[in-house]
């Protein structure tokens, strides 16, 4: 069976170790972590990953920037995003950005996970659920 490899891209390194642990959970590796857009970018020069999993806000940029990028340089790298931030303000641009899903933070470990693996293996994942 395939392994999936996933990059996760969030400024909270416990909400980044939190995923990642779920994720090793089901036999998908974790091959890099980054706080800010900068990092990132750095980060995806060194890894392939299949999907990233990107926050909206970031301390030195937007994750729909990192988005952006990943679109221009890696076409193929599936992007989830996991925020806590309302999604209805940017969905226009998540559209144009064809991106494959959005979770909220809110949302129960094990809707990420359905949310992963769903999109790893060519679907999409968009829950709307107002937030708590």
């Amino acid at each position: 069976m395939e392994k999936f490899q996933v990059a996760l891209v969030d400024d909270h390194k416990i909400v980044r170790y939190g995923i990642k642990l779920m994720l090793e959970m089901e036999n998908i590796a974790v091959v890099g972590e980054a706080s800010t857009g900068a990092e990132a970018a750095e980060m995806f020069k060194q890894c392939s990953p299949d999907l990233a999993i990107l926050d909206i806000q970031l301390p030195d940029s937007s994750g729909l920037d990192v988005a952006r990028a990943l679109r221009k340089d890696y076409p193929s790298v599936k992007i989830l995003f996991v925020t806590m931030f309302d999604i209805a303000q940017y969905m226009d641009e998540l559209s144009s950005l064809g991106v494959e899903g959005y979770i909220p933070k809110t949302a129960p470990p094990k809707e990420l996970l359905s949310a992963v693996q769903r999109i790893l293996n060519g679907g999409r994942f968009f829950d709307f659920t107002p937030s708590k």
